[in-house]
This record gives structure tokens, C-alpha cells and sequence, in this order.
């Protein structure tokens, strides 16, 4: 009789990790849409424009995932993954700060 496989702390923090970030993937992607008049109204621009700031991010987010296996094989994932998140904090910290439209999506892109 074999033993029962344990699950590492490890793989479950992977897990854990994997599932926290497509809630948050997801969150990111949805809640922009309810943001769109006060955007309208304090950068001045119009819905078309305004609209950018999800249609670029879906935009990136699907350049990311289809470039995603040549760049894990290409470089070392935990270095590649710090830096992912250093960007992604400098680009909120942008959104966060932005006087004008253009700044706005340049953090929402990052």
C-alpha cells in the first residue's frame, strides 16, 4: 500500500498565491468601467478616450500572457517576478499621482 502524497507549505502558497491574483487580475479589469464618468468629467476627456485605460490594459495583459512561456524560459522566474511587481507598483503609484489623462494610462499600462 502506498502512503498518501502530502501537499508542501510551498505548493500550497503557490496555490494560494495563483488564486489571489486572477481575483485581483479580474477586479482590476472590471472595476475601471464604474470609474468612467468621474474620469470623464475630471480629466476632460471623452468616453472614448476614457475607455483606454481598459481596452490598453486587456491589451497588454493579453501581450504578456501569449509572451509569457518565452520569457520563464529565457530568464530566472523569481528575479522576472520581482521586477513584474516593482512595475506594477510604480505604475498604481502613477495612476494614483496623475494630473492628466495621458499619465494615467501610461501607470494603467505599466
Amino acid at each position: 500500500m502506498s502512503q498518501p502524497s502530502t501537499v508542501t507549505l510551498k505548493t500550497k502558497l503557490a496555490i494560494l498565491s495563483v488564486g489571489l491574483l486572477s481575483f485581483v487580475g479580474i477586479l482590476v479589469e472590471t472595476s475601471m468601467n464604474v470609474t468612467f464618468p468621474t474620469l470623464i468629467k475630471t480629466m476632460g476627456v471623452s468616453l472614448d478616450t476614457v475607455q483606454w485605460l481598459t481596452t490598453g490594459y486587456l491589451l497588454l495583459t493579453t501581450i504578456v500572457m501569449s509572451t509569457t512561456a518565452y520569457v520563464l524560459k529565457r530568464f530566472n522566474p523569481k528575479p522576472l517576478f520581482l521586477f513584474a511587481a516593482l512595475v506594477c507598483l510604480l505604475g498604481g503609484i502613477l495612476c494614483w499621482l496623475a494630473p492628466n489623462f495621458p499619465v494615467l494610462l501610461t501607470g494603467r499600462l505599466l
